[in-house]
């Protein structure tokens, strides 16, 4: 908030301003069936098809960071709305294929850091923290140990990186 760090001031002026809670309540929810196109069989498609899910997390992240930032409790409010909405959707519980499954990935890391960031500063909002609490360990859960997946014999990177996320949504 108060750093005077040339690399971090731009980023923090930036985050001042804050971010329009309407516009990212506006944003779809991921509830459907998550099948994404092959990252190296078809780069424009997958491409096209993943930036639904980045605009999320870098609204996610985005919401954090001005609150952090700010410090007034707005946007911490805001950023446990968008989440409560995503819980009740059941968003990211289906995908069928490992491009979905890496995209959920990426997806759970952006909601468990910018969610670290707020939960403790939303006492009164105990019910939706805890909504958001069981809807982030059902993501986790199924998505841990997908059915495609053979158990133990690939994907040590993701291996590395589920284990993160699961570290931070059980912190």
């Amino acid at each position: 908030r108060h750093s005077t760090d040339p690399i971090l001031r731009p980023d923090i002026i930036d985050l001042q301003f804050g971010q329009s809670c309407r516009q990212i309540l506006a944003m779809p929810v991921l509830d459907d069936f998550i099948s994404l196109p092959p990252f190296y069989e078809d780069n424009a498609a997958w491409r096209e098809t993943t930036t639904v899910f980045l605009s999320f997390e870098e609204a996610v992240s985005g919401l954090a960071g001005s609150e952090l930032i700010l410090n007034d409790g707005q946007l911490a409010n805001c950023l446990i709305d968008v989440l409560v909405q995503w819980a009740d959707a059941g968003a990211m519980l289906r995908f069928d294929n490992r491009q979905g499954w890496y995209q959920v990935e990426s997806t759970l890391f952006s909601i468990a850091l910018a969610y670290s960031v707020v939960r403790a500063d939303v006492p009164e909002r105990a019910d939706d923290v805890k909504k958001i609490d069981d809807w982030l360990v059902d993501v986790a859960t199924a998505h841990y140990w997908p059915e495609f997946t053979p158990k133990g014999g690939c994907c040590n990177n993701q291996f590395y990186r589920r284990s993160l996320y699961a570290v931070m949504i059980g912190v």
